[in-house]
Formats: structure tokens, sequence, C-alpha cells
């Protein structure tokens, strides 16, 4: 009877990883193959890392490195989140799969005029550069005239526990553990950050200092001084930063909002919105504004 339990226990664990990773459009692998230095066909150090299904070169590692599968991440990440009532509701891959990720939905909260979706996110790296690490993303939400507009805040918690390929099984579940515990405490205290923000009316030094750290922009000269295109870039930017600003009162939120928008409008067209802000130069703009937000509340109120 007890065999019997743990056979139909591993069938619906089987069937629930397979499950999540059709749903996030994980259910590929990553092939290595041995590298060799051409024309002379010599052998080399090295391997490269191969998408299987569409043989995209994802990186270049040595040949001891070890793959950590997708499926691998999702049994890891679900039998983690067991602990926390938690379940894996999204999930994707970036830079054509050099990168994947995997979501915990947490509660929605209210913020200022907007909705927020929280999630804790599980990546990984498939380019050799990486162990799994832990973070968290925001989707807020806004009503506008044509319908729903969405902005996405994604942040890596480089101090949580992160594993490495090479782990057993039975540490790579209780490093999970403890980055889930850690991240979702971090989470917790970026949204009650965000509602400080929604309360504290924008300061002209920190859309200065914004401006600056972010979009390399100093308002302290004149524009007329400054190339056409400069203008025209310092133009636009503004313009969606008060736009945002007006639709939250006044607020560093509305401030915050908008550096979003403007990395989600400005994505390299290369790349999907995406990967420009889960991996890519966004993510790091909209650190630096969230982190000068921060800085100023923490040193005011």
């Amino acid at each position: 009877m007890q065999n019997s339990t743990l056979e139909n226990q591993t069938i619906n664990e089987n069937y629930e990883v397979n499950r999540i990773l059709k749903m996030t459009e994980l259910d590929w692998e990553v092939r290595k193959e041995d590298l060799i230095a051409m024309p002379s066909n010599l052998e080399t150090p090295c391997a490269g890392l191969f998408k299987d299904d569409t043989d995209k070169y994802l990186g270049v590692v040595s040949k001891r490195y070890v793959v950590y599968q997708n499926r691998e991440l999702v049994d890891t990440i679900m039998e983690a989140a067991k602990n926390f009532d938690l379940e894996i509701v999204k999930g994707g891959y970036l830079y054509e799969g050099e990168r994947v990720y995997l979501q915990l939905e947490l509660p929605n909260i209210y913020v200022g005029n907007s909705e927020v979706r929280r999630y804790i996110t599980a990546m990984n790296s498939h380019n050799g550069k990486g162990s799994v690490v832990f973070g968290a993303t925001n989707e807020i939400l806004n009503m506008t005239e044509t319908g729903i507009e969405s902005k996405k805040f994604f942040q890596i918690f480089k101090e949580m526990d992160k594993f490495r390929h090479t782990s057993s099984v039975h540490t790579r579940v209780n490093n999970a553990i403890k980055g889930l515990f850690g991240s979702i405490t971090k989470e917790n205290q970026t949204t009650i950050l965000m509602e400080k923000m929604s309360k504290v009316k924008v300061k002209d030094e920190v859309l200065r200092e914004i401006m600056f750290k972010c979009y390399k922009i100093d308002l302290n000269k004149s524009i007329s001084e400054l190339p056409t295109r400069t203008q025209n870039r310092i133009k636009q930017s503004s313009a969606i930063l008060e736009g945002e600003i007006k639709k939250q009162d006044g607020s560093m939120w509305g401030l915050f909002q908008g550096v979003l928008k403007n990395t989600e409008l400005n994505s390299p067209k290369k790349n999907t919105i995406d990967d420009n802000v889960y991996a890519g130069s966004g993510r790091a703009i909209n650190m630096k504004a969230f982190n000068v937000i921060k800085d100023y509340i923490n040193t005011t109120i």
C-alpha cells in the first residue's frame, strides 16, 4: 500500500512538472557540445551550450560545467514552495533561452491609484554565467482611457541564498527554501516603500538625480546647449515622467512609474521588453531610480 501511494505521488508530481514546463514554455533542454578549434580541428577545454529545440547558441563553458535543466529547476522550486503554500503561476525565458525564470504569486496590493501584482522570482542562467538567484517582480497596473496599462519592476536579491548547478538535490531544495523566505521578507519591504512613495511629493533634487543617474541628463545645463538628439530625448523622457507623476497626484510613486514606463518604451529593438526589464540595461536603470527614491525617503521620513 505504501509503495502504491509513493508511486501515485511521483506520478502526480511528474504531471505537475510537465504542466508547468508547458505553461511557461520551458519544455526544452540545454545541450552541451565539445568545442574544437578550426580549421586545425584541435581539441579545446571548452564546451558550447545550445537550446535543444532551436539550436540557439547560449554560451561557452568548461567541459566540466554541469547543466541545470529546466525540469530540475521546476522540481526544486515547486518542492520548496510547498513550505509557503505558494504555487508557480508564471515563467518564461529571456534572450532566446540564455536565462529562464519561474514566478510564485503573492497577494495583490493597491498603492495610490495602482494595483500591484506581486511575484517571487527564481532565475537560472543557461549562458554559463551564474547560479540560481532569487528576486521579486512587481507588475503595476493602471486604468487608462484605452484600457489597462502595465509596467514591470524586477529586482534581484543578491544577499539571498543561491545554489550552484552541482549542488545535491537536498542542498538545492534547502537553499531554495531559504531563498524564498528571504525574498518574501525583502519583497514585503519593497511594497512598504512603494506605499511611502505614494505619500511623498516629488522633490526637484530627486528628479534631477534620477535624470542624471538614469539618463545621463544634467538639468543644471541649458537644454539649448545640447545636441538636438539629446534635446528630443530629454523632452520625451520628461513628458513621460510628468504624465505619470500627474496620474499619481504628484507623488514619488508616479515618478518611479515614469522611469519604468521609459524603460519599457526604450527597450532595444533586437530584444523583448522582458529581456530589458529582467536582465538588460533597463533593469539597472530601474534599480538606480528605486534606490535614489528609497535613499531620499529613508533619510527624510
